[in-house]
């Protein structure tokens, strides 16, 4: 993938958008399967799509870990758009207000991180990282929709991977691992020269 829509904050480029199905191939030449039924039952690689009423009712998918699983080590390979580690959560935070995820998180981070449309309290998304509201599967498989956004992330200090989320509360939270949790993904890269051209940036 040639092209993805991101913003760079501090020494990193983070994607702007929850990845999508086809980026995912694209970026790993791997197909993965939608399981939207009987989610919690099903084995191996899958995603689950919904519709979503932001930006003209655009698909928006929610990823296994096992899926997860791959694209880390896919990166770590090909050295490219990687899952967030706890480190680069630090980074991003650490551009907002100076603290990192090993501090408490306040209202403050979580307003800035958020968009501004969407939420029944809206966010100032004032270094560009525009998160939406978008729904999650949890580990028995139920989907939780409102006033919630959680991705994947890695926590290398635990070696394990859980998720960064925000809430309707504006509280930025954290979570261990889940067989059956299934979050959007959202891609960080370390900065290299980019070429940006019309707010889109070429890595």
């Amino acid at each position: 993938m040639k092209n993805i829509k991101s913003k760079i904050i501090g020494n990193q480029v983070w994607i702007t958008e929850n990845l999508t199905k086809d980026q995912f191939h694209d970026i790993t030449g791997r197909t993965i399967p939608l399981k939207n039924d009987k989610w919690a039952s099903s084995h191996g690689p899958k995603c689950y799509s919904y519709e979503t009423n932001f930006k003209f009712k655009k698909k928006e998918y929610l990823f296994d870990l096992n899926t997860v699983n791959f694209f880390r080590s896919f990166s770590g390979e090909h050295n490219t758009w990687r899952i967030p580690t706890l480190n680069d959560l630090d980074n991003l935070f650490r551009n907002i207000d100076g603290r990192s995820s090993t501090d408490y998180l306040y209202e403050e981070i979580a307003n800035t991180l958020r968009g501004n449309y969407g939420w029944l309290n809206n966010g100032t998304n004032k270094i560009g990282f525009d998160a939406l509201p978008n729904p999650i599967i949890n580990e028995n498989g139920e989907l939780t929709e409102l006033g919630i956004s959680r991705w994947w992330f890695y926590d290398e200090r635990r070696g394990e991977l859980g998720g960064f989320g925000l809430y309707q509360d504006d509280i930025v939270a954290f979570s261990g691992i889940h067989n059956y949790n299934a979050f959007a993904i959202r891609l960080v890269m370390d900065l290299h020269d980019p070429r940006i051209e019309n707010n889109i940036i070429y890595v």
